[in-house]
């Protein structure tokens, strides 16, 4: 992937500039984790860190504060969001630990923590 330094926006329509791309960050690599395993995703988060994860979620789940349970998706969106971790809450039950993609107004400051399912493996 170029740096802005090296390959800068010139805010006018042109051609792109095709010479061969410099390397400026690590190797990206990516997993598919497909739906209800959980497991799987927890493990792929001790491996390796926080995950960009694609997360489905109605549509007005998590306006504000508090802790996001909604199995039934009902006008469900996609959105882009860094997992960060799992914490559990006053009762011991997990959660993930997910920043939004939309900045701090939405969640609380930005995180929302969705239900770990027990089912889900």
């Amino acid at each position: 992937m170029e740096s802005d330094f090296d390959y800068p926006d010139t805010e006018k329509l042109g051609t792109c500039n095709s010479s061969t791309p410099r390397t400026t960050g690590p190797e990206l690599h990516y997993r598919t984790i497909l739906p209800d395993n959980e497991d799987r995703l927890a493990y792929s988060l001790n491996q390796n860190g926080p995950l960009v994860v694609v997360y489905i979620r109605a549509v007005r789940s998590y306006c504000s504060k508090g802790i996001y349970n909604d199995h039934l998706c009902r006008g469900a969106v996609a959105q882009a969001m860094l997992l960060d971790g799992i914490e559990k809450d006053d009762n011991g039950d997990e959660l993930w630990i997910l920043k939004n993609s939309r900045g701090t107004p939405l969640g609380d400051k930005g995180f929302i923590n969705p239900w770990i399912d027990p089912l889900s493996s």
